[in-house]
């Protein structure tokens, strides 16, 4: 049950990295790294990013439907019952985003190397880690700011 439980909370912690990729800023970096990585050619670019955007944005549509699926569900107290649809719902989804990949891996394939490939798989993972280290940089810096304001308020209250 608790391992139930923990997947499920890791499942939700992964969602914020998602929302942070629909940022425009964070979108644009996320074109510039792959672009970069892939060392597309005008050609290549052409074809690939069209094609790219539609397969991210089902991939994304995918994991909205499955956090609105979670949406009425409390995570600090689930039951036995809900801890099951959980676990069925996140093997839906990942079954899914499976089907997808491999759909739009042929596709893609169509436009860019096998090589360029396994370099998008790199950057896209690569890119995810990068997204959260800079959450939680950014993170540890609100908790350092709140401290500093914390301790002013305290020696202004003990002044």
């Amino acid at each position: 049950m608790k391992k139930l439980v923990l997947i499920a909370v890791l499942f939700i912690g992964f969602s914020w990295v998602v929302e942070a990729q629909t940022n425009p800023k964070v979108e644009a970096a996320r074109i510039a790294l792959i672009t970069e990585r892939l060392n597309l050619t005008p050609e290549q670019a052409e074809k690939f990013w069209p094609l790219y955007n539609e397969y991210t944005n089902k991939r994304r549509g995918i994991q909205q439907n499955m956090k609105q699926a979670l949406k009425g569900i409390d995570r600090n107290n689930v039951s036995d019952e809900e801890a099951k649809k959980i676990v069925q719902l996140q093997l839906d989804r990942k079954q899914q985003e499976l089907n997808l990949e491999k759909q739009y891996s042929e596709r893609i394939l169509n436009v860019i190397s096998s090589k360029q490939m396994v370099s998008l798989r790199k950057a896209e993972q690569d890119f995810r880690e990068i997204i959260k280290a800079r959450i939680k940089q950014r993170q540890q810096e609100l908790m350092r700011q709140r401290q500093q304001n914390n301790q002013k308020l305290n020696n202004r209250r003990n002044n």
